[in-house]
């Protein structure tokens, strides 16, 4: 059990007097940062932390190029073997950090593609600005009007290089920042807070009122998840939000003894 709750709507104790027990670590994030971007852009821009406001200016005045780009964009596929090739040199780097198969990154933007338009072409550039209402199509479920469900890779490029990528899903009136990866070179040049920032704008354009981080650290992380957390927690952080702590993750035992096995060999593989 995982339920979309907060500790405040669904106490801990609750669960423990039904008869739940929290499992010792997440499946998913159970602690993430929410900004509301109802707000204009100047004032998302103004509550951002000052340092990171400068390094976004910078990364703009070096030159440095944000582009999305989805699955039936013709240089997708050189996009996409930018990202991967991002995440595994990272995980070469902080050895704490583990990451899915490139087959996994590339089947969860096959099927949430938005669909086909005759506009698309190598990947929109996202800085200078464009009609970003216009820069893609929604899925439409459900009737009139549909739901807006889309996940897309945005890159940053320096000197016509890929620096930095991330994946960004959008669902209704969230957009989630879910994946991401950070080339060890031009770090002077801050790619990854324009990248961000550009990632925000964009997802406000859509139409969307919540951009979730998905995943920090704070008291209530019970997986501390090393040390590369404490890093992006506050990288996070700079762009401002609020913190919500979910629930985390239950099961129900229906035998006891037969659970008690079951965690006590989760405990060894783990």
């Amino acid at each position: 059990l995982g339920p979309e709750a907060t500790i405040e709507q669904l106490p801990i104790g609750q669960l423990n007097n039904s008869g739940f027990q929290q499992l010792p670590y997440d499946i998913e994030p159970s602690q993430t940062l929410i900004l509301d971007i109802t707000k204009t852009e100047d004032e998302l821009l103004a509550q951002t932390h000052k340092k990171w406001r400068y390094n976004i200016r910078l990364a703009q005045k070096k030159g440095v190029q944000v582009k999305v780009t989805s699955c039936d964009d013709v240089n997708f596929e050189h996009y996409f073997e930018e990202f991967y090739r991002l995440v595994s040199e990272g995980t070469a780097e902080r050895k704490n950090i583990k990451h899915h198969q490139k087959e996994y990154y590339k089947k969860q933007l096959e099927i949430t593609s938005p669909q086909p338009s005759p506009s698309k072409g190598e990947g929109e550039i996202l800085n200078p600005p464009t009609p970003l209402s216009k820069a893609r199509a929604k899925l439409s479920f459900g009737g009139a009007g549909g739901l807006n469900f889309q996940e897309l890779l945005f890159v940053a490029e320096y000197e016509g290089k890929v620096i930095a990528a991330n994946i960004v899903v959008i669902f209704g009136s969230r957009a989630t920042y879910l994946h991401g990866a950070t080339s060890s070179e031009h770090r002077e040049v801050m790619a990854p807070h324009l990248l961000q920032w550009e990632q925000i704008k964009f997802a406000k354009a859509q139409g969307c009122a919540e951009y979730d981080f998905w995943g920090i650290v704070n008291e209530h992380t019970l997986d501390r998840r090393g040390k590369s957390w404490e890093g992006l927690t506050r990288f996070k952080r700079g762009f401002g939000g609020k913190e919500k702590n979910f629930v985390g993750y239950w099961d129900y035992s229906l035998n006891k003894p037969w659970y008690f096995l079951y965690r006590l060999v989760q405990k060894f593989r783990r």
